[in-house]
């Protein structure tokens, strides 16, 4: 709830509405705007536009968050709904967010190791460069439908080093993937 505090409302990004006390529970009210998560909408084929639209939704929500002081730290299909009409994509899911004053890295809340950043094993802060990689990893699954991304090991390393070589369906796709997962972090796009 603290990180959502800082958060002022966005068209895309989870937001807490209220919270009350009920006997022995919480509850909270969010405007969860979606109904679909990303990942299960990886399944079937997307085009060009519905991509770039939903990435655009993702790095507004994002810099939305930057600006605001706080890393959002798990980005990953899991935590981006879709409404029912795939129009709108909504990031949740705020358990992992550090603010920017505080973004010390912790063995528990590293995010999924699908989506981290190549500097992340090295680092010692969260930095928003490593939002926007696993933006770049999730623009990769929505153009190839691989929803399959190694964990760790030889095949993380590998698609880390090699992310670069990598060619998406489209130019436009590609150029945006690769400033996304740029190797040098001070390099990586928020413009999109």
């Amino acid at each position: 709830g603290r990180i959502s505090a800082l958060l002022k409302p966005h068209p895309h990004l989870v937001s807490y509405q209220t919270i009350w006390r009920e006997d022995k529970a919480v509850w909270i009210q969010l405007n969860y705007g979606g109904s679909l998560p990303l990942s299960k909408a990886m399944d079937i084929k997307t085009g060009e536009s519905d991509i770039l639209k939903w990435i655009r939704q993702m790095g507004s929500a994002l810099k939305h968050m930057h600006d605001s002081g706080v890393i959002h730290a798990d980005l990953k299909p899991d935590n981006v709904v879709l409404d029912l009409d795939r129009k709108s994509c909504m990031i949740v899911d705020l358990g992992c967010a550090r603010t920017l004053v505080n973004p010390h890295l912790q063995s528990d809340d590293e995010g999924d190791s699908r989506y981290l950043a190549p500097e992340t094993l090295n680092a010692k802060e969260l930095t928003p460069a490593m939002d926007w990689y696993a933006l770049g990893l999730i623009l990769y699954q929505l153009d190839t439908s691989n929803t399959n991304l190694p964990t760790d090991g030889p095949t993380w390393h590998t698609l880390r080093s090699t992310v670069h070589q990598l060619q998406l369906s489209t130019p436009t796709l590609t150029a945006l993937f690769h400033r996304l997962c740029h190797m040098n972090p001070l390099e990586r796009s928020c413009s999109l």
